[in-house]
């Protein structure tokens, strides 16, 4: 152990010290090696294979570890009574890729014994939260059913963590190093340990920084797992990570004091849903929308819509959106459809919408405005979109395919297993769900209205049977998208008719629509809390109008 730990460490360090020394007369060191000896094998990098497998960069997508502990140093009591069966259970069923489970008894009310219920709880992979200081400690987790173990680089010398990587790596198990200055992430990363914990909380005087993360994420290579831990309390909190690098988050007390620790853990593990304002068709609504902080403006191309742009037309308004938004931030699941590759990248999307027009039209379209997507709103079948995909790929062009489909009822988007298959098979990259009506699109009547139906589809999303964002169109207004984002948690929300005013484009209903859907996404950690309402109870969609 390193000299210079500050008494609150050294009072932790001892006391575990004094644990294993217990456990050690029960248990000796060779009865225990012989019970590990003994135990199946454990899957190959199950634990960081978790979080790789739950996260997204490209969609902003983070892998959540959900912490189970009853107290800690910094916030005393936190759930006294935890039920840690319970618990695991809430966590898993709410989108957790793997659980942290603190075992040290004297300042965080864990042991051993929370370890092997959770593991007899939940099958999802478990991180033993521990202060290992010698190696009978990380025989205990292994016994426990611990996938991995903490190695916290403060409590270790380089020699210490390079033998306890070993060790874990002989026993099957993972292991998170973690770090909380330049100094440790600099002899973490002389190791050749996978994952790296960059933990915000300073363990001296337990103050918490979230710049932590932000300052050293960016030193570690891409080929390590970045896991970010402590002070994290809402989904803002976490939107910027998958951009610097981090795969995962670690949170624990934010989730156990809330409410509804469910929606809290639900909430960070799906991304901010994008807005894509539909049907403009002059400068003014461009930037209007642009002003609004849209992530997406779509162009229609649909010859019998009240909204169709002429090419020659568009070319000037995509000019402009691309100026307006020139130095906004590509938000997280836009940026999943359109590759780093191209300079339009950086920037929200623009996405042409048709309706049966020939594959090469949509191509020549696609190429001559430099459109990050494509929306098709019509019949188009898996032939259409084979050849759509070959001639796309054909001019190199990253533009993407968005399928829409229209439904009767939710019953039917539910069993439609036919975008999943297609995305599948490489010839879409996003669903848009919408309701059946006399006109493809903008037909302004919801599909529902009782949008928790709905939250099967981001459930498929989670669970991995739906590979594509998913987004909802249909009779959105800034009256009710925010009530659909918090049900629902499409991906993107997509309107026209519900943001216009005598068929054009509102400044105040575009604002408050942009607003409502940022704010349902930023209360998601608050249960009860109402969203943000928009500036006045008039902002009313006041059209429902057709294409």
């Amino acid at each position: 152990m390193l000299a210079g730990l500050s008494p609150l460490l050294q009072r932790i360090v001892t006391a575990r010290r004094e644990q294993a020394e217990a456990a050690r007369a029960t248990l000796p060191l060779a009865e225990l090696k012989a019970r590990v000896a003994d135990l199946p094998p454990l899957p190959r990098a199950r634990f960081s294979s978790a979080l790789l497998a739950g996260s997204s960069p490209g969609e902003g997508r983070l892998a959540v570890i959900a912490e189970l502990k009853r107290s800690s140093p910094s916030a005393g009591a936190i759930r006294p009574q935890l039920d840690v069966r319970e618990m695991a259970r809430t966590y898993a069923g709410a989108g957790a890729s793997a659980l942290s489970v603190l075992a040290e008894r004297s300042h965080f009310g864990g042991s051993p014994e929370d370890l092997r219920m959770v593991r007899g709880a939940v099958g999802l992979p478990l991180l033993a939260k521990d202060f290992l200081v010698e190696p009978y400690t990380i025989y205990e987790a292994r016994l426990s059913g611990a996938d991995a173990v903490l190695l916290i680089t403060r409590l270790l010398s380089p020699g210490e963590l390079a033998d306890f990587l070993g060790l874990a790596a002989e026993l099957g198990m993972d292991a998170l190093v973690e770090v909380h200055s330049e100094t440790e992430l600099e002899r973490a990363l002389a190791t050749p340990a996978r994952l790296i914990g960059i933990n915000n909380r300073n363990l001296e005087t337990l103050a918490v920084d979230l710049h932590t993360v932000r300052r050293l994420a960016g030193l570690i290579p891409p080929d390590r797992i970045v896991v970010a831990e402590s002070g994290y309390t809402r989904p803002a909190d976490v939107a910027d990570l998958p951009a610097l690098g981090v795969r995962a988050v670690l949170v624990g007390e934010a989730a156990l004091r809330s409410a509804d620790p469910a929606a809290f853990i639900r909430s960070l593990a799906t991304p901010r849903t994008m807005v894509k304002i539909c049907g403009l068709q002059d400068e003014e609504s461009v930037e209007t929308v642009a002003a609004a902080g849209a992530d997406a403006a779509g162009l229609v191309f649909y010859r019998a819509s009240r909204r169709f742009v002429p090419p020659e037309r568009a070319r000037s308004l995509v000019k402009v959106w691309r100026r307006s938004t020139r130095f906004r931030p590509l938000p997280p699941v836009a940026a999943a459809t359109v590759p780093a590759a191209r300079g339009a990248a950086v920037l929200p999307l623009v996405v042409g919408v048709f309706v049966d027009s020939p594959p090469d039209e949509v191509v020549r379209v696609a190429a001559e405005l430099e459109l990050d997507a494509v929306q098709l709103h019509g019949n188009e079948d898996i032939r259409f979109l084979d050849t759509l995909r070959s001639g796309l790929s054909r001019l190199n062009l990253p533009t993407r395919i968005l399928l829409a489909r229209s439904y009767a009822q939710v019953g039917e988007a539910l069993a439609d297993e036919t975008p999943a298959a297609l995305a599948r098979q490489g010839l879409i990259d996003a669903w848009l769900v919408d309701r059946r009506g006399s006109l493809p699109g903008g037909n302004g009547v919801p599909l529902t209205s009782t949008w928790t139906e709905l939250a099967g589809l981001s459930e498929a999303r989670r669970s991995g049977r739906l590979p594509v964002p998913w987004g909802l169109a249909g009779g959105l207004t800034p009256d009710n998208v925010a009530a659909a984002c918090r049900q629902a948690w499409p991906d993107f929300v997509d309107v026209s008719s519900g943001v216009e005013r005598e068929g054009r484009k509102s400044p105040e209903l575009v604002r408050a629509f942009v607003t409502a859907v940022r704010s349902a996404w930023l209360v998601a950690t608050a249960p009860g809390c109402p969203p943000a309402e928009p500036d006045s109870a008039s902002l009313k969609a006041a059209s429902n109008e057709k294409e």
